[in-house]
């Protein structure tokens, strides 16, 4: 898992293929299991498919990630993976965020996206 996909870590090499950048906060997914494993290490949690490290860039990451119970990594880059189309087609950010905090109470509660005049609904 990347855990920090956004347009800046995107880049299109000399014959437009996609190149994904900055691996920095990116994790190993483990095999899918059945049973619950010890935490390893880095304190990634108690199945081998949950992450607790809240990481990303706080306008492409997921809620879940913010909530601080855990979250698959795959499903928060498929949230960061949506955001960065939405950013691609309206050519502005889905909102603005103050902060971290002020993002999870807009996404779980308000639900208050707005869109770019540029982008028809």
């Amino acid at each position: 898992m990347h855990r920090d996909l956004k347009p800046e870590n995107l880049l299109l090499d000399a014959n437009g293929q996609l190149k994904i950048s900055d691996f920095g906060l990116s994790a190993l997914a483990s095999a899918p299991s059945s049973v619950a494993t010890a935490a390893p290490s880095g304190g990634e949690g108690t199945d081998a498919s949950i992450m607790h490290t809240a990481c990303g860039t706080p306008n492409y990451v997921a809620p879940e990630v913010l909530m601080d119970k855990g979250y698959d990594g795959r499903a928060a880059d498929v949230w960061s993976s949506g955001v960065i189309l939405y950013v691609l087609l309206a050519g502005c950010k889905y909102f603005v965020i103050v902060s971290g905090l002020f993002l999870l109470e807009l996404t779980l509660t308000v639900c208050c996206f707005a869109f770019c005049d540029s982008f028809a609904v």
